[in-house]
């Protein structure tokens, strides 16, 4: 059976300009998309958007490392300094290689992806949406997670 933990990893100084600026580009790609989709296409005018996003998290899965399925609805783990931010309705998953076996994403137990170098996969982060990553079998897997709030 595979361990759970996964390794966090760009803590350099770095981190922070690449992750602003990475957030920021999230943040306008976005909103342009769905706000536009949803007030254009859909007529929706009612939904008034979000509150932020969360800063970007660089994720190493080592060989024989997973993450099981859960959901990302979670407002404990979105609080700065004690004080709630929201809940987060969106989560993001970008994939940053693909030298490395296993570690599929699996949503809602059925639907089976291997993102490529750069693709992202967005998707709401409530309880509609469960997801796990498959143990890796081989490699590294690097991925860069986000959540809208």
């Amino acid at each position: 059976m595979g361990k759970d933990p996964y390794i966090i990893f760009l803590k350099d100084k770095k981190i922070k300009v690449m992750g602003d600026l990475i957030k920021s580009q999230w943040h306008q790609i976005i909103t342009e998309y769905v706000l536009n989709w949803l007030n254009k296409e859909e007529k929706i005018d009612w939904f008034g958007g979000w509150n932020g996003f969360s800063f970007p998290k660089f994720i190493e899965y080592n060989k024989g490392t997973l993450m099981t399925t859960h959901c990302d609805h979670i407002k404990e783990i979105f609080s700065e300094n004690g004080k709630p931010r929201g809940i987060p309705t969106l989560s993001i998953i970008t994939g940053l290689n693909e030298n490395y076996s296993g570690g599929e994403i699996i949503m809602c137990k059925k639907y089976k992806y291997k993102l490529k170098t750069g693709e992202t996969l967005i998707f709401p982060s409530n309880f509609l949406y469960p997801h796990e990553i498959k143990e890796i079998t081989k490699g590294k897997r690097y991925s860069m997670i986000s959540w809208v709030y």
